[in-house]
């Protein structure tokens, strides 16, 4: 697959772009230093310091430096994890040789050393290395996926890579103010000091071009690297990938569900595995249809746990080997153990259904609750509005749907649909809890039809919804006086609860 960033050339469209990166990094060489840390005003010292240090947190002993230039990324690995070899590998002459000299001036010698080397080809055996990096040298790939492919074939497994890469802000108005610098400003620079005026503007044009965020991770994932964690830094100016190699045995969980583009489980699992160095990986498996489960969980044999979004969470009752009681009083499944027992024909998985949907509300609305709060109205009727109110129902406090005109569910003795909350109503039951995807990304403008001018600071208004952050039901009630709060912490609090389900003995 080709990429934006690979056809701009420094110089010429003519010839491969390689070579010509070569020539302007030796032409750049000797202000490179200079410049770099000029334009960013020391900024980018910074973003190598958090970025070397998350990857610290493994303690690698043999490390890659792709594109090290000077070597500033790799004296700084040297000084801030100590690992017993480091080698910089760069098609530049010119920049090492700066580098060289930079290196003995720290009385780095025995650890660190410098090596001509084709990014494309790299001449150094599979699983070499517990780390390879590269601080800003990924855009100059003339073939990005190639070039990801050789770090991921000299990483060992369970190793890492971590790229840190410049990037244009994604939002207003810093976008607009970085695009003046690196257009303007930048070029400026560069001419005057360095003397070569296209190095500075192949610089944001290779920024503009490369792919940042979810789409990089995408790319990532794609060429074979697992549990990959990005950041951005300053405004989204620099961004960090961390990736690992997948080791063979690595445990792996998931979620199911159809669409995920919305979900946050893969990033938080992901972010946990990483912080606590836990050998495992959680994916997202996109499913349409429910049944699909079962071919999810036959095609990953080191799937040992799911978590259900979506429209599933019903659907998937039937295909489970045994519900844990709480699970069965829901009718809703959003966590799956699945236990992998050896039979003559292999191992065979059962599935154990729990729900974790009611420890997280329950454990996030209970500090909000006042003596008044004994009834609710429950916006939706889907199957996380079921544990909700289960969960209502332990806390003591007595619940009515809320349901679409015109939906089997509004029929439903007891439901109210929404023309029929009247001011009245929203006195009676100060509780409202949005369990409907109305006003979720990227529908932020939309709202339940509720009359919002009857509320006052007797209501609490809890939207399982987290992106928005602060949705148009929250703020709408906020207006009013009344106590809000988003559905996030309680996807932490589902997610941990999820985990101790997965790895607890016997949670029936």
């Amino acid at each position: 697959m080709a990429y934006k960033q690979e056809v701009i050339k420094p110089y010429s469209t003519q010839g491969e772009k390689k070579d010509q990166v070569e020539t302007m990094f030796d032409n750049i060489a000797p202000t490179y230093d200079f410049l770099n840390h000029a334009l960013s005003m020391g900024i980018d010292k910074g973003w190598r310091r958090k970025a070397v240090d998350r990857l610290g947190k493994y303690k690698p002993q043999t490390i890659l430096d792709i594109a090290t230039g000077t070597g500033d990324f790799a004296i700084l690995e040297a000084e801030r994890i100590a690992p017993a070899r480091i080698i910089g590998a760069d098609l530049s002459e010119g920049m090492m040789q700066v580098g060289r000299k930079k290196v003995s001036e720290a009385h780095l010698d025995s650890v660190i050393s410098f090596q001509k080397e084709d990014c494309l080809n790299l001449s150094f055996d599979d699983e070499t290395f517990d780390a390879v990096t590269v601080a800003y040298g990924v855009r100059n790939f003339q073939n990005l996926e190639a070039g990801l492919r050789e770090m991921l074939r000299v990483t060992k497994k369970g190793g890492h890579v971590l790229i840190v890469e410049l990037a244009t802000p994604p939002h207003f108005p810093m976008r607009q103010l970085f695009w003046l610098y690196s257009h303007v400003w930048m070029p400026a620079m560069g001419r005057l000091v360095s003397k070569d005026s296209s190095a500075y503007s192949y610089l944001p044009a290779t920024m503009e071009a490369f792919p940042q965020g979810e789409e990089m991770e995408k790319i990532l994932q794609r060429v074979g690297f697992c549990n990959i964690y990005w950041k951005r830094f300053t405004f989204g100016i620099c961004t960090m990938y961390l990736a690992e190699r997948k080791k063979a045995e690595t445990e792996l969980y998931g979620l199911i569900g159809y669409p995920l583009g919305h979900s946050f489980s893969r990033k938080f699992f992901t972010e946990k595995f990483a912080n606590e160095g836990t050998d495992a990986e959680y994916l997202n498996f996109e499913i349409p249809d429910a049944n699909m489960l079962l071919d999810v969980v036959r095609q990953n044999p080191n799937l040992r746990g799911l978590n259900c979004t979506i429209p599933h969470k019903q659907a998937i009752l039937p295909l489970m080997d045994e519900l844990h009681p709480m699970a069965a009083r829901i009718g809703a499944v959003n966590t799956i153990k699945i236990k992998r027992s050896p039979t003559t024909e292999g191992e065979e998985p059962r599935l154990i259904g729990y729900n974790s949907d009611i420890i997280g509300f329950t454990e996030s609305i209970k500090p909000l609750l006042k003596p008044h709060h004994k009834k609710a109205l429950v916006l939706g009727t889907g199957g996380a509005s079921k544990a909700i109110c289960v969960a209502l129902e332990e806390l003591g406090i007595t619940w009515r749907y809320v349901s679409r005109k015109g939906t089997p569910s509004s029929s439903v003795e007891g439901t109210l649909t929404y023309e029929e909350v009247t001011p009245e109503i929203i006195q009676e039951y100060p509780v409202i809890i949005n369990c409907s995807p109305v006003g979720m990304h990227p529908k932020v403008d939309q709202c339940p039809a509720l009359p919002y001018e009857s509320m006052s600071e007797r209501n609490l208004l809890f939207d399982l919804v987290y992106n928005p952050l602060e949705t148009l039901f929250m703020k709408r009630g906020k207006a009013q006086g009344a106590t809000v709060k988003n559905g996030l912490e309680m996807l932490h609090l589902q997610a941990l609860a999820s985990w101790k389900f997965w790895n607890s003995e016997d949670m029936l």
